[in-house]
């Protein structure tokens, strides 16, 4: 059975079997302008999540899990942004990543808290996370309201471990070195 694809608009398209949801595949609503799935995109009762409100040539080049699987579901995606890695949910490891905006992509694997992964929460204006972040836990620091160009391409450890936590860093900061606390010179 073919799945119903709800108001299509400008020059979408389909270039995969997208078969309906008791068939393990996700319907597909909301697609607006020059949309297109190129990936296998399941349901989420066989691990993959449906994707809700795209727009202006968004898209989604890897596999994307849903929750109860390990992936995370990704919603309201805005402006060429993508997801190119695979991205699994907290109680599996990985990171939900909410309110993407302007060419923002993750790269890398993040992983949760409970794992030794960084959540990312309100990440703008080009930013990215290329190297492995850990949590305080596992001796890594979270990173919370990054703006405007801004990286983290080594490893930050935590307080607890020796490195020092990155807060509010601002307007072209980047940490390029491993960056330890008083407790290791």
């Amino acid at each position: 059975m073919e799945t119903a694809i709800g108001f299509p608009a400008d020059y979408q398209s389909i270039t995969g079997a997208i078969t309906s949801p008791s068939q393990g595949r996700s319907p597909v609503h909301h697609r607006e302008d020059h949309q297109s799935n190129t990936g296998l995109i399941t349901s989420p009762s066989q691990g993959s999540s449906p994707v809700h409100h795209r727009k202006d040539h968004q898209s989604i080049t890897g596999r994307i899990t849903s929750p109860s699987e390990g992936g995370s579901p990704v919603h309201h995606r805005e402006d060429q942004q993508s997801i190119t890695g695979r991205i699994t949910n907290p109680s599996q490891g990985g990171s939900p990543v909410h309110h993407m905006a302007d060419n923002q992509s993750i790269t890398g694997a993040i992983t949760s808290p409970s794992k030794g992964g960084s959540p990312v929460h309100h990440m703008a204006d080009n930013q990215s996370i290329t190297g492995a972040i850990t949590s305080p836990s596992k001796g890594g620091s979270p990173v919370h309201q990054r703006e405007d160009h801004q990286s983290i391409t080594a490893l930050v450890t935590s307080p607890s471990k020796g490195g020092s936590p990155v807060h509010q860093r601002e307007d072209h900061q980047s940490n390029t070195g491993l960056i330890t606390g008083p407790t290791q010179g």
